[in-house]
């Protein structure tokens, strides 16, 4: 193996430190794994070429601890992962600190640790799911600035046994500074193709785009303004669809990455009544479905009410 002399950061020539504003971007406002992961994609380093470079310089660090860091399962604290990081800083030709910046203080340890309350889309749905593929590197950084305070989803079945509408309220809270955006995801199958559009009804800018080979729909609703922690933002929205899947539709779920303190989901039925109608709960991939029997009224409606809903999936299914 050839091992190459590695030239600090700050002695390059500035064309070779030059960084795009996405780039840039993450590198200020973080976190450490986005800003990592982008960086290393900029660069087309793979991780056994940064291994082979930090072992030159003198420091080992493994494949498996790498991948942790740039996907945001381990963060460095000890002493020589700081020095890695450091050195990373030089061999992907970044600003001095501007990685170590992001890390923040070390985690606590030891007995009585909460774990976390919020759970990684890769927990919901996979590493190498359609929807990490289709979002990229802000997978696991989406509305990670958000936790809802209450969700409200109204679906409409129609009298051709497709969902023809979804109308969503909900009202969402800072806990962090910068909040700007709430990014909405829909999912399509030959059940429930995709809506053709998403309709803000509470004022905010959409900027929707389709991932047609992955039958995703990816909206971002943005805020008037960066939302300070603790600042609330009321968001309201319509999607509509006007293409009916070749089979009947027989679902529909919410994702909740943390724990919600109301959501209420209310199935409509315009035409032919379902035979049976089920709520439904499981906590991720692959885990198991917790259903039970719920019943549609006069009003040609079957609910769901949960307060202090748990993280993970929710919704109803029925049966024609």
């Amino acid at each position: 193996m050839t091992l190459t002399h590695q030239i600090p950061a700050h002695q390059l020539p500035t064309q070779q430190r030059t960084i795009d504003q996405e780039l840039s971007e993450v590198l200020r406002t973080g976190p450490f794994d986005l800003a990592l992961r982008t960086a290393l994609d900029r660069r087309g380093l793979p991780l056994d070429r940064i291994q082979d470079r930090l072992a030159a310089l003198g420091v080992t660090v493994s494949l498996s601890t790498l991948s942790y860091w740039q996907r945001g399962r381990r963060r460095p604290e000890r002493a020589d992962s700081l020095r890695a990081v450091a050195l990373l800083e030089d061999i992907l030709r970044l600003p001095r600190r501007s990685l170590s910046s992001l890390i923040g203080p070390p985690r606590p340890r030891g007995r009585g640790v909460r774990a976390p309350e919020r759970l990684s889309l890769t927990d919901l749905y996979g590493a190498d799911s359609d929807v990490s593929k289709a979002l990229g590197t802000s997978y696991e950084h989406i509305n990670i600035k958000l936790d809802a305070l209450s969700l409200h989803d109204e679906v409409t079945v129609g009298a051709d046994r497709s969902i023809r509408r979804i109308r969503s309220c909900q009202v969402q809270r800072a806990n962090a500074d910068g909040a700007d955006r709430l990014v909405v995801i829909f999912r399509g199958d030959a059940e429930q193709p995709l809506p053709t559009g998403l309709r803000s009804l509470s004022g905010q800018r959409c900027v929707t785009r389709f991932d047609r080979e992955r039958m995703i729909m990816v909206n971002e609703l943005f805020f008037a303004r960066r939302l300070a922690k603790g600042e609330s933002a009321l968001i309201e929205y319509e999607v509509r669809f006007d293409e009916a899947g070749t089979a009947a539709s027989t679902s529909y779920e919410r994702c909740l990455r943390s724990n919600v303190p109301q959501y209420l989901l209310q199935v409509r039925f315009e035409g032919e009544l379902p035979a049976h109608c089920h709520r439904s709960s499981r906590l991720g991939l692959g885990a198991r479905d917790d259903r039970r029997a719920v019943s549609v009224d006069l009003t040609r409606m079957a609910y769901l009410h949960a307060l202090d809903c748990q993280k993970g999936f929710h919704g109803i299914s029925w049966q024609w």
